[in-house]
């Protein structure tokens, strides 16, 4: 992750792409081989996660160096307490704000949970759904702190504004689109699992109703991202 942030910021988005890629096919295919042919199980699933981002980590340090976004500091305890300080004004928020969506998601589950194995199924049915859905623009996200960063270092802020707009735009014209197409197509998507009649309803309601508000989420996570670019983490959690 620190090395896809060194590339991001570099201005390439191309090599972090195949890293992660190249990592997630590579625990794919060691998935069935370790849990199945030599009968590992779950400790098979877990060793495979483990060869992979292993592998891929020595990777994606060895191309940064290669590439000379990662170089080796000379003095490293210089600046050592400011650097601390910067990196906790930032990641301290940043992690909490990372950790709100997960546990809320658990106690929504929670909450589910007394209305029977249906309402739980279809809940699960349709948050994985939206996870797809949400794709591009946590792409976005990833993408405009980067810019937004720089053009705020480099004292461009109405630059950083009018891409930060545009990303605003974006999130608004696909989470329209993907509203209308969860609305006539819940139930055909929610069908594509394996589930039964009533766990399709409940996945198809939730997801009719749950993708009007995607381009709201779109709008936080990129608003999130560049007040984090601007050391505005606070603001962010």
């Amino acid at each position: 992750m620190q090395a896809m942030a060194l590339f991001r910021a570099h201005g390439s988005s191309l090599a972090p792409a195949i890293l992660m890629t190249g990592a997630a096919l590579l625990n794919i295919a060691l998935d069935p081989l370790l849990i199945f042919t030599f009968n590992f199980g779950t400790a098979g699933a877990a060793m495979a996660t483990f060869i992979a981002r292993a592998l891929f980590a020595a990777a994606a340090i060895a191309y940064a160096l290669h590439k000379g976004v990662l170089v080796w500091c000379g003095e490293l305890t210089k600046d050592l307490w400011w650097s601390l300080r910067e990196l906790a004004s930032v990641g301290a928020p940043a992690a909490f704000s990372n950790a709100i969506n997960p546990v809320g998601m658990a106690m929504v589950t929670a909450a589910v949970a007394p209305l029977g194995d249906d309402a739980v199924g279809g809940f699960g049915v349709a948050t994985r759904v939206q996870q797809i859905a949400l794709v591009p623009m946590l792409a976005l996200s990833a993408g405009i702190g980067t810019v937004v960063g720089q053009n705020w270092g480099a004292n461009l802020p109405k630059r950083a504004a009018r891409t930060l707009q545009a990303a605003f735009a974006f999130c608004l014209a696909y989470g329209l689109v993907v509203g209308i197409i969860l609305t006539l197509w819940g139930t055909t998507f929610a069908g594509w699992l394996p589930s039964d009649t009533g766990t399709t309803y409940y996945a198809a309601t939730y997801m009719q109703i749950v993708g009007w508000s995607l381009f709201g989420y779109g709008f936080v996570v990129v608003a999130n991202a560049a007040m984090n670019a601007r050391s505005k983490a606070a603001w962010s959690m």
